[in-house]
């Protein structure tokens, strides 16, 4: 084989070693960079739900606290503040 032939061959096949590893290597960072951008996402989408769940949690408890609408007025809490229309306990 002459040198010339092998000098050449050597530097193409230098050439598409190197074309192939920067591919290699440019699609691995675009896919990393991909996949941290789509985890970033989910993160924030999980973040918002939680966000709105502890909303809507706070929100109910808070309901909660508050005197029942739908009880008579009077019925329980005239016991509490002492005024006459409350059933007497003791003798």
């Amino acid at each position: 084989m002459e040198p010339a032939i092998l000098s050449a061959t050597a530097a193409l096949f230098g050439s598409v070693v190197g074309g192939v590893s920067t591919l290699a290597a440019s699609w691995l960072t675009q896919r990393g960079q991909l996949r941290a951008q789509s985890m970033i996402h989910e993160a924030l989408k999980r973040e918002a739900l939680h966000a709105e769940f502890m909303i809507e949690a706070a929100r109910r408890f808070y309901r909660s606290l508050e005197p029942s609408r739908r009880e008579p007025r009077g019925c329980g809490r005239s016991l509490f503040r002492g005024q006459p229309d409350a059933p007497r306990l003791v003798g």
